[in-house]
């Protein structure tokens, strides 16, 4: 490689690594070409790509792109994966890889402008993905509502024992009065002196209607007398 291309491929590292906030490092010493497609199509899938140079190139590019600090995290065959706009979602591709890829190690990285250890980039793989976060929120929300149709529901339960309860408790007093009734010798007479009163205010209020009607007949009978009368007249 000749000088002029390592300084053009450091110079396109070092303008990538400018533009990225988000970069993770890692090891690649024992994978095999298949896989770092393998791993390099799951990254595309969230927007990152996966960056394989030498350790000479990389440091350079580091040094001018002022992170100098990334240099550290250098252990072996480096690859830069460089993540888009979803930092979670492209750790937990590439720390689920190298579970099932033992030649794939994570170094570490730049998050946000924060440096990471490889540790701290598996504990930032752990989190929620913004999907899961969604869901997360979507539950948090409902769950209120749920509650409070559920202890609706119990009142409204409630509710209708009671009123249960207390049509009982009325048909059972009901039911001991009329029992009570049976067996006092007051009652009855009291019972029929109402009757009798009742009866006899009936009997009056006949009596009156028929002598209303009774006036009300003559009154008419003497009418149709006197106009029988002044037809006479009329006719003399």
């Amino acid at each position: 490689m000749g000088r002029l291309e390592r300084e053009f491929i450091v110079d396109e590292i070092s303008k990538r690594i400018k533009v990225s906030e988000n970069i993770i490092l890692s090891n690649f010493s024992k994978i095999k070409a298949e896989q770092l497609n393998d791993l390099r199509s799951k990254l595309a899938d969230n927007q990152s790509s996966y960056f394989v140079v030498k350790n000479t190139l990389c440091k350079l590019a580091l040094e001018k792109a002022d992170k100098k600090q990334l240099i550290d995290l250098i252990n072996g065959p480096t690859g830069f994966v460089f993540c888009g706009d979803n930092p979670i979602a492209t750790s937990k591709v590439i720390v689920d890889f190298s579970k099932t890829a033992e030649g794939l190690e994570v170094l570490g990285g730049i998050i946000d402008g924060e440096i990471l250890a490889g540790g701290q980039v598996k504990e930032l793989a752990s989190l929620p993905s913004h999907k899961e976060l969604l869901t997360m929120v979507v539950t948090g929300l409902k769950s209120p509502i749920t509650s409070f149709v559920g202890v609706l529901g119990q009142l409204v339960k409630s509710f209708v024992v009671v009123l249960n309860e207390v049509a009982k408790k009325k048909e059972q007093e009901t039911l001991a009065e009329a029992v009570t009734a049976e067996a006092s010798p007051q009652e009855p007479q009291e019972a029929s002196t109402e009757t009798a009163q009742e009866e006899v205010k009936m009997e009056e209020v006949k009596e009156a209607v028929d002598a209303t009607e009774a006036a009300v007949d003559t009154e008419a009978q003497k009418e149709q007398i006197d106009n029988e009368n002044d037809n006479q007249d009329k006719e003399e």
